[in-house]
């Protein structure tokens, strides 16, 4: 549905689309209008929802696109935020980012939807490495909100090598020398270490990536330190723990902490801490009151926290901390056990149907 400005321009058909600040085709006067009705629609039903997907440039300040979306019908729909895939690796520019955007929301009525990947950009995996995705994935599961994951970056999969005789993208295929096709980040999905991955019986219409025989669910599926692993334990603590879902978002690391991103979260009087280590070397963070360790980047080997409240961490981990002096209720612990089990039932049967 579109709407545009009484003075439009066309924009030349070989010129960039970012070539442009889009001030005539990009927010016509009545989009918030037909968005309303839309999500008016959406209302009428149970659990239902409805993202929105804008990419803010220099026209608007990013503060007014994001809130005019979220002005629409905050109770059943919210903007994407694509941001974080562009940021580069350093703990500054994740706290930026994150409490920058948090800092323009009413975290009683806007739901965040953070994604650090998807169809048009490089997987996660290789754009930041192995072990730096791990880091990206645990800040963003422990964030509040609806985080959004493009598919196999549970896995920790990375781009495919696509021959040019196989390219598929409209984008590579227009002009092969700039070699900014898509491809390489839409390769299937690895179910299995088979030929074609257990995606499909036939030739795939792009090929399986390289590595899949090992990168793949049914071989992470029993590896207690793989990534599928580490996403299944964050997704429980989600389901289980009331704070992570519900709980407000503060900064508690500031800009003198150039290797670790810590924040916390705050639920009535019950608080949790994340703190991540974005470097290659190993980190210290000062928790206010201590904790105990919830879970890490490697489930199986969880990082340690000395007498005088400091977490110790190794390059590249991350940590989520229950919080000693405001500790979490008996309910939510059970919430989080009762979550646990029923995803070790799931693979139990999953591992039968094979």
């Amino acid at each position: 549905m579109m709407t545009h400005k009484p003075k439009y321009t066309d924009q030349k058909p070989d010129d960039p689309y970012w070539g442009y600040l889009h001030v005539c085709s990009r927010f016509g006067p009545h989009l918030f209008d037909y968005l309303r009705e839309l999500t008016d629609v959406v209302a009428e039903y149970e659990n239902r929802i409805m993202i929105f997907e804008d990419y803010p440039d220099e026209a608007y300040t990013t503060r007014d696109q994001y809130l005019g979306f979220y002005g629409v019908n905050p109770r059943v729909s919210m903007p994407f935020n694509f941001e974080g895939i562009g940021l580069p690796f350093t703990a500054d520019a994740y706290r930026n980012f994150v409490t920058e955007f948090q800092g323009f929301l009413n975290q009683e009525e806007h739901t965040p939807v953070y994604c650090f990947g998807n169809h048009d950009q490089h997987r996660l995996a290789s754009r930041t490495g192995k072990a730096q995705a791990r880091v990206v994935a645990f800040t963003q599961l422990c964030l509040p909100g609806l985080p959004v994951i493009y598919y196999g970056d549970e896995l920790g999969m990375t781009n495919g090598f696509i021959p040019p005789e196989e390219a598929q993208d409209p984008v590579q295929l227009r002009k092969p020398e700039l070699n900014e096709g898509r491809d390489p980040e839409r390769t299937p999905m690895q179910w299995d270490g088979t030929k074609t991955a257990g995606f499909t019986t036939v030739k795939p219409w792009l090929p399986i990536a390289e590595g899949a025989d090992e990168c793949n669910v049914a071989a992470e599926q029993g590896d207690d330190d793989s990534y599928l692993a580490l996403y299944r334990q964050l997704l429980a603590l989600r389901s289980g723990l009331d704070i992570l879902r519900h709980g407000d978002y503060e900064s508690v690391s500031g800009e003198a902490d150039q290797q670790v991103f810590a924040f916390g979260r705050r639920l009535d009087n019950q608080h949790v801490f994340v703190a991540g280590n974005f470097s290659r070397k190993p980190a210290t963070f000062p928790l206010p009151h201590g904790g105990r360790v919830l879970a890490s980047t490697h489930p199986s080997k969880p990082p340690g926290i000395d007498q005088t409240g400091t977490i110790h961490l190794a390059a590249h981990e991350a940590a989520l901390v229950e919080c000693a002096k405001h500790t979490l209720g008996r309910n939510e612990e059970r919430g989080m056990q009762n979550e646990e089990l029923r995803i070790e039932n799931s693979e139990f049967r999953i591992k039968n149907d094979e």
